[in-house]
């Protein structure tokens, strides 16, 4: 169980950054479009900047890829699974049967000290 708690952790931090990368590359893709809107009222073209927008285009596609398949393997991860599901009834009886062996030996222990 901490392990599956670990690993969404982890999953949630790569989801996390994922999503700060795709913001960041659309905030350069719209000010390059703004500068190549200007650069055109002065009557210039920047083949850089045009450029830059297309590996942007590739990398945010690229970003919303991997997030889409991280989403979708969480989400399998989180289905149901009834072989887990037994084992933590299992371990759950275990301890209470462990806390009710305490509970009796606290009451002996109590019970001989009163005798």
């Amino acid at each position: 169980v901490e392990e599956a708690i670990f690993s969404q952790a982890g999953s949630l931090e790569q989801m996390q950054t994922m999503q700060q990368t795709e913001r960041s590359l659309s905030r350069e893709k719209v000010s390059l479009e703004s500068e190549m809107k200007l650069d055109a009222t002065r009557g210039v073209y920047s083949e850089a900047k045009a450029s830059r927008i297309t590996e942007i285009d590739d990398q945010m596609a690229f970003v919303q890829e991997t997030l889409t398949q991280q989403v979708s393997s969480t989400s399998a991860n989180e289905s149901f699974n009834p072989e887990e599901s037994e084992e933590l009834t299992i371990q759950e009886k275990l301890n209470e049967i462990a806390e009710k062996e305490q509970d009796a030996e606290i009451i002996s222990n109590h019970q001989n000290t009163e005798a």
